[in-house]
């Protein structure tokens, strides 16, 4: 596992910080407005390099991340507001995501992919061919994304089926 950096900033960081900090939601989450990774969690620039937005909200809050996770009680990965968040070890990281139902390894049943595969789109030449409007849709119903979509109808991915 690697080693989280220790978080140190300035007057300035810290002001600008704020900056990218958006007004509570319906659900009281504050959103980060700065930059962000695909999967929706900010970062930002501290002191020696980069840190997750949500590390430095709770460093800000008065509590040292130090080498554990944060973990969002809300599930909103843009979410920055400190009383959304815990720390917690990886294992407690892993425990909260799978007793969500957020496990990122399999999202999908085998009867899910072959309603796919016979819902996908196929070539004229019998292969399947890039409609991304097909893709788009199926990847909307199932709630994944459309490479995957793609991975699946082109046998790259869950092949054994």
């Amino acid at each position: 596992m690697r080693k989280m950096k220790q978080i140190s900033m300035t007057p300035k960081q810290i002001e600008n910080y704020w900056k990218k900090v958006g007004p509570p939601d319906s659900n009281g989450c504050h959103p980060w407005l700065g930059c962000q990774l695909a999967a929706g969690y900010g970062r930002f620039g501290v002191i020696g390099g980069l840190a997750y937005a949500t590390r430095v909200a709770v460093f800000l809050d008065g509590r040292d991340p130090g080498q554990l996770c944060v973990m969002h009680k809300c599930d909103n990965p843009q979410c920055v507001n400190p009383d959304h968040l815990d720390l917690g070890t990886h294992a407690d990281n892993s425990r909260d995501r799978d007793q969500k139902g957020r496990s990122g390894t399999v999202k999908l049943s085998e009867a899910a992919v072959l309603y796919i595969r016979a819902h996908g789109v196929k070539g004229s030449n019998g292969g399947r061919n890039k409609d991304t409007g097909n893709i788009k849709h199926l990847a909307e119903q199932f709630g994944v994304s459309s490479i995957l979509i793609y991975k699946i109808l082109n046998r790259t991915i869950w092949k054994h089926i």
